[in-house]
């Protein structure tokens, strides 16, 4: 289900963003992006601080000054309680993900994305290193969130009209 899922098949989609103070078009960044990094690029574009914003602006890598993948985070919670279901922490070449289950029993998956982009092939054995040095910025990340307290836990209300729209479009249970 669209919405449902931390696959790459669902979370990596293609960003275009236009400069109109730029005459050098057609650039394409190979490098990860985030869309927490798209605000803050916006905001720069149109000539704000984005000191605020969470994320870093793209500008640097879409000219060129900056190749680095930038680590990104996914998540998917319970809709009632907000409790974590599942999260990946992704990198350039490499994907953990975290399946919090129910009763804390949490498992881990490791792929190596550059290799097999389709996440068939669990490295989480053969790579214990890797995975333990991923997890534990996936848990420093989560813990970052659970002391910033998440957006879900603050009860945003949402119309019917709109839940009715975004449950056509796949999103929602």
């Amino acid at each position: 289900m669209h919405g449902q899922s931390l696959w790459d098949t669902v979370l990596h989609v293609p960003l275009v963003i236009h400069d109109p103070r730029r005459s050098d078009g057609g650039r394409r960044v190979a490098a990860q992006v985030r869309s927490v990094d798209v605000m803050p690029t916006l905001l720069e574009i149109a000539g704000l601080d984005p000191e605020a914003a969470d994320g870093r602006s793209l500008l640097p890598m879409m000219a060129g000054r900056e190749r680095a993948d930038r680590p990104a985070y996914s998540e998917l919670r319970v809709r009632e309680t907000s409790q974590l279901r599942s999260a990946t922490w992704r990198t350039g070449e490499h994907k953990l993900h975290l399946n919090a289950g129910l009763k804390n029993r949490r498992s881990l998956e490791l792929y190596d994305v550059a290799e097999d982009p389709g996440e068939t092939r669990d490295l989480a054995l053969e790579r214990a290193k890797q995975r333990s040095a991923l997890d534990a910025e996936l848990r420093e990340w989560i813990g970052t969130i659970e002391r910033r307290g998440s957006p879900w836990k603050r009860g945003t209300e949402i119309g019917d009209e709109l839940q009715d729209r975004l449950r056509a479009l796949g999103y929602g249970e």
